[in-house]
């Protein structure tokens, strides 16, 4: 019975979902933004919801492995166990579960173009709903973690910590998969829509909004105004013209916001060391790196870090698990 109720009061979560994706047509772009928080909020509190039903943990990732929103709660970006804090709790084993959250489900997820359930390199299981954006990979949802009741774990020291992490329940994690493969759809939808709305408020020459699409997704590459005048089928004088006209800044200034941005992210939602932050960001020298990402927020990389953990453990303490 108790099981019925908690599918009913999700089921009622998911109706308002619809009724709040309806009342967007009619709502510009200032009040677009107010509202992104009561989704990321809606987000949440539909997770919660499903960890209610199945005593499992539920996160949402970016597509790096990090979390999406400094705004999710903490227990719903990191696995907040002891047994995953026991693995973290040295480099070398930390640097093999941020490769297994990142580029190793990455590299399944796009394989299997479908849900799985994953192994991770400490015997750990979790469920898997990857989001695409057609064919482009943009995260997960992911149900867990929980132990498979065959497996053990090679860390002997952690044995209890694992033995106390929850047993694989089929019925439960079915139960999580068809919701979350529902809440995946709307997450994708919502997202595109939001950056419609952006590139349509914002920029109204489509020829500029197809250039700043393009900037997002390749701000890694070495992207250059010929380049981007192409992709326009403009001059390069008229591309620089009309980028400046449209979005208020130059071409490199909204190439080393999106690089900044990106970095800010990764020094929020990881330990990688500053080097690969800034690499992984597309500043290939430390040194330039450091330079731009104080002039833009006014503060050193580290102390960005440092501010950003200092939140989240402040934040930490009001949960309850």
């Amino acid at each position: 019975m108790l099981l019925f109720y908690n599918y009913y009061a999700i089921l009622l979560i998911f109706i308002r979902i619809n009724a709040y994706t309806d009342c967007l047509t009619d709502i510009d772009w200032k009040e677009q933004q107010i509202m992104d928080i009561a989704f990321i909020q809606e987000v949440s509190s539909l997770m919660q919801a499903v960890t209610n039903l199945t005593g499992l943990p539920v996160s949402w990732k970016r597509a790096n492995g990090f979390w999406f929103d400094n705004r999710i709660p903490y227990h719903q970006c990191l696995r907040y166990n002891s047994f995953c804090t026991g693995v973290k709790s040295k480099k070398r084993t930390e640097e093999k579960c941020l490769h297994n959250t990142g580029l190793l489900i990455e590299e399944r997820s796009n394989a299997r173009k479908g849900n799985f359930i994953n192994r991770c390199h400490a015997g750990i299981h979790e469920l898997i709903i990857p989001l695409f954006k057609g064919d482009l990979y943009d995260g997960y949802l992911s149900v867990g973690p929980f132990r498979m009741p065959e497996t053990r774990t090679k860390f002997h020291q952690l044995e209890k910590e694992f033995l106390d992490l929850p047993v694989y329940d089929q019925e439960k994690c079915g139960a999580a998969e068809k919701l979350l493969g529902v809440l995946g759809k709307y997450i994708i939808e919502r997202k595109e829509l939001t950056i419609l709305r952006q590139l349509t408020a914002e920029v109204k020459e489509p020829r500029i909004a197809k250039a700043l699409e393009y900037v997002k997704a390749n701000y890694m590459k070495v992207l250059t105004i010929e380049k981007l005048a192409e992709i326009c089928c403009l001059s390069p004088s008229r591309f620089i013209h009309l980028f400046k006209e449209q979005t208020g800044m130059t071409f490199s200034q909204c190439l080393i916001q999106c690089k900044i941005e990106e970095a800010k992210k990764q020094l929020a939602g990881s330990n990688m060391d500053i080097y690969h932050v800034g690499y992984n960001s597309g500043f290939k020298s430390q040194s330039y790196f450091g330079l731009i990402f104080r002039k833009c927020t006014g503060m050193t990389p580290t102390g960005y870090r440092k501010k950003c953990l200092k939140e989240f453990a402040s934040g930490a303490k009001n949960i309850q698990i």
